[in-house]
């Protein structure tokens, strides 16, 4: 099978994606987002992919990080963390067998989930993400995330699950993923995002410049058209995390979460000056509310 011409995602696309809601909506009608992430080394990690969330849409986000990641930033008050018992040994401040309990017990009114953030690529962690991976869910799987998969292949659950998950790796993260899946790391972007997305049968959201989502499903291939190098800053990919996950919480396919979230993500950066990834959940806000305020025929591009 022959790899799709790569279609522009258009301004167009975006607005009908947006999520839209009666005046009687409740939280719980928006989703519910649980994030998995964070280690004694990376804290703020999952936080950035908690507070992304809430700002794109999900109706209640908690966050969940091993019971000793010492948080040093300030946490909204609007944000739910719970903190998930550790194993004694010899990986402190990660997660584990022993945080299993506690995890079924914060999914079970969740909609959607994000995992990997900050977690830390220790194999220790592989018995948690592996239980996590297979909750039949709609779910990110993202940084730390994706090396233990390349790590550990055996990881990706059954392909009625891959079908709801989304694989958000830069081209460091790919590779490792192509290797871990015999993948020939040849040819154009195009290519290797449809293959890696075939192989594994989750829809892959390839970053970098003109950010690509390649959907198996559909065998169709997008590719962003916002963004500028001012989005290339630590955390940056923690908040597109949460943006797609606050998505899929709320209902949307994965392939139209990941486009929506990666046009949004740009836009957010096409619209205001460097940014710290602290600062780009608010303005993710915003950036929703330029695309819902749109004229939607022949107005002008929210972009400019």
């Amino acid at each position: 099978m022959g790899v799709p011409m790569a279609e522009s995602y258009t301004l167009a696309q975006a607005r009908q994606a947006l999520p839209v809601y009666g005046p009687e909506s409740h939280k719980y009608d928006h989703g519910t987002l649980v994030v998995a992430g964070g280690s004694r080394r990376y804290s703020g990690a999952p936080l950035l992919v908690g507070l992304s969330g809430l700002r794109a849409g999900a109706g209640v986000v908690v966050v969940c990080v091993p019971a000793s990641a010492e948080i040093l930033a300030s946490v909204p008050m609007a944000l739910i963390v719970h903190r998930l018992p550790e194993a004694s040994g010899s990986a402190p401040g990660t997660f584990s067998h022993a945080s299993l309990e506690g995890w079924r017990r914060e999914i079970r009114r969740a909609r959607a989930l994000v995992l990997g953030p900050g977690m830390d690529s220790l194999p220790t962690v592989d018995s948690f993400l592996g239980e996590a991976l297979a909750a039949p869910l709609p779910k990110v799987l993202d940084a730390d995330g994706l090396n233990r998969l390349s790590a550990t292949p055996s990881l990706l659950p059954p392909p009625s699950l891959c079908r709801q998950m989304v694989l958000t790796p830069h081209e460091g993260e790919a590779l490792r993923l192509e290797r871990a899946f015999d993948l020939a790391s040849q040819g154009s972007r195009e290519e290797r995002a449809m293959a890696l997305a075939r192989r594994t049968g989750c829809v892959v959201l390839w970053k970098g410049a003109g950010t690509l989502v390649a959907d198996p499903g559909t065998n169709s291939l997008t590719r962003n058209s916002t963004g500028n190098p001012r989005l290339a800053t630590a955390g940056s990919g923690d908040v597109l995390a949460g943006v797609i996950g606050a998505l899929l919480a709320q209902g949307l396919p994965p392939a139209e979460a990941a486009r929506l979230g990666a046009f949004l993500h740009g836009l957010a950066a096409d619209q205001n000056p460097p940014m710290l990834a602290d600062e780009m959940p608010a303005a993710i806000s915003r950036a929703m509310f330029t695309l819902a305020s749109c004229t939607p025929a022949g107005g002008e591009d929210p972009r400019e």
